[in-house]
């Protein structure tokens, strides 16, 4: 689910958690409505990086606790609409997708015009971000397909598993990059 120029991050979290089968709650939306309104009021990119990646730990360790507890760990404010898994994901999704649209921003602002031969730090530092960026996109939309096989709405498993796989194409360029780099002969240290 790539997004378009002129779509946000947030216009694409309002199709997915429409079309997400049985999810009725607005969490997420509210959730991440109240954070694109914070965002701005951090000092520059960097800090708006890491509160995201602050942001997506937390997210990911309340998940991995609601998993565990089979739900009891949140409470629930309506027992028509307790806390589901869908939550946490798509919520991740969100942080992801906001933490990659920072990341991808900051990487055109700072690209120099010769970036085919980076030097080995260069190619690691671009793998560590695009394994930060992507795992976590990459197993929430697992995550949403395979609670997704049982619906009938195949344009969303579609396009979710679209983006699956340009996220993992992404991270097999950054694994290329790196291999490339390892193979050239590296400068001396002093």
């Amino acid at each position: 689910m790539a997004a378009t120029p002129q779509e946000a991050p947030q216009d694409l979290d309002d199709r997915v958690t429409a079309r997400v089968p049985g999810h009725r709650s607005d969490r997420t939306g509210r959730f991440l409505t109240r954070l694109d309104a914070h965002l701005p009021s951090l000092a520059d990119a960097a800090s708006r990086c890491a509160f995201l990646d602050r942001q997506i730990d937390g997210w990911e360790h309340r998940y991995a606790r609601f998993l565990a507890t089979d739900g009891a760990s949140e409470p629930t404010a309506d027992a028509a609409d307790p806390p589901q898994a869908a939550d946490f994901l798509l919520t991740i999704m969100g942080l992801a997708r906001r933490r990659d649209a920072l990341g991808q921003q900051r990487r055109n602002n700072n690209m120099s015009d010769r970036n085919d031969h980076k030097p080995l730090g260069s190619a690691v530092l671009s793998l560590l971000v695009a394994a930060d960026q992507r795992c976590p996109a990459i197993i929430g939309q697992a995550h949403v397909l395979y609670h997704a096989r049982f619906d009938a709405k195949r344009e969303l498993t579609t396009r979710t598993f679209a983006q699956l796989k340009r996220d993992a194409a992404d991270l097999f360029r950054a694994i290329a990059d790196l291999e490339t780099a390892m193979q050239e002969p590296q400068p001396e240290r002093r």
